[in-house]
């Protein structure tokens, strides 16, 4: 299979009548969930009138939901990958933002995700959508990666002159160790599913003044951690007024 290199590609080059692949994304992601949304209905069907004794079909029906669940998050990788959404920052309290996982995913998101929470930190200017779908990303992609046999540390602390986001899991032994080359879409290191998760990871950071790294510790652990500027009273005052 050929592979694209997405360094070569030009996301603003115009299409048919002026369209751009950041202007067709959006529009794509909407008409792929209308087939998905009639097949999430369906399975919600199934799971209501499948007895829960038919243990084969049910695996059936759990696995049609988390694949489901899988492909509009790609979706949403892809959306955000791209910046085709416009941005709208507002203060955040990111405390919220990162117990707010908890209900942001499927129905055994949470139940593997451990928080240790830095009170002090301030609100950070940032898009709430963003920081919704960065948060349960990362969280996602982790949990992807360990094979569900940890749980994720998820933790926020207050720096000088900023904060920190960091987002760990134990991993299986004899996993492959993490690089930069992580970054970039569809790494074939990264789980399947997963291809632009770190990517749009990425993006989401770098389009709010912010950094994220990702490594591996000896210790058998993957590590990403994302830096946010804490707020200057001009940018509060451009937040308020907005």
């Amino acid at each position: 299979m050929s592979t694209v290199d997405f360094d070569q590609i030009n996301l603003n080059a115009q299409h048919g009548d002026g369209y751009t692949a950041r202007d067709l994304v959006p529009q794509l992601a909407h008409e792929v969930r209308q087939p998905l949304s009639t097949l999430e209905s369906i399975s919600c069907y199934l799971d209501l009138i499948v007895p829960v004794t038919d243990t084969k079909a049910r695996e059936q029906i759990d696995k049609m939901q988390e694949l489901l669940q899988q492909t509009d998050w790609i979706l949403s990788d892809a959306i955000h990958f791209l910046s085709a959404s416009t941005l709208h920052p507002v203060l955040l309290d990111w405390n919220e933002i990162l117990t707010g996982i908890v209900s942001g995913g499927d129905s055994t998101t949470g139940d593997d995700i451990v928080y240790s929470m830095d009170e002090s930190i301030p609100p950070v200017l940032f898009d709430l959508d963003q920081a919704n779908h960065l948060a349960l990303g990362l969280y996602l992609f982790l949990r992807r990666l360990s094979h569900r046999v940890a749980p994720v540390q998820a933790m926020s602390k207050r720096l000088e002159n900023s904060i920190m986001l960091e987002f760990s899991v134990r991993v299986p032994e004899g996993s492959a160790a993490v690089s930069e080359d992580w970054f970039r879409p569809f790494n074939t290191h990264v789980p399947a599913g997963c291809g632009l998760a770190l990517a749009s990871a990425r993006q989401i950071v770098q389009s709010n003044g912010g950094v994220i790294q990702i490594e591996s510790q000896p210790v058998g652990t993957i590590v990403c951690s994302v830096q946010l500027p804490m707020v200057t009273r001009s940018h509060a005052d451009i937040s308020a007024s907005t």
